[in-house]
């Protein structure tokens, strides 16, 4: 399966290089979650994962 990644997130001249705009959203996510649970109060794992998850939704939302 091929993931949208919503291409690159800070392009320099066009060129494909830095994080992709799906990997912004995941950080922009996990840092929510780690911001709102207390050290410890969370399984990484799962978090890293919903963080994905939450930018998989971000982008299939800029697409309607």
């Amino acid at each position: 399966m091929n993931t949208n990644d919503g291409g690159q997130a800070f392009p320099i001249d066009g060129t494909l290089r830095g994080m992709t705009l799906r990997d912004y959203f995941a950080a922009q996510a996990l840092q929510g979650f780690l911001a709102s649970t207390q050290n410890g109060d969370c399984d990484m794992n799962t978090v890293a994962k919903s963080s994905f998850l939450f930018a998989d939704a971000m982008l299939n939302e800029r697409k309607k």
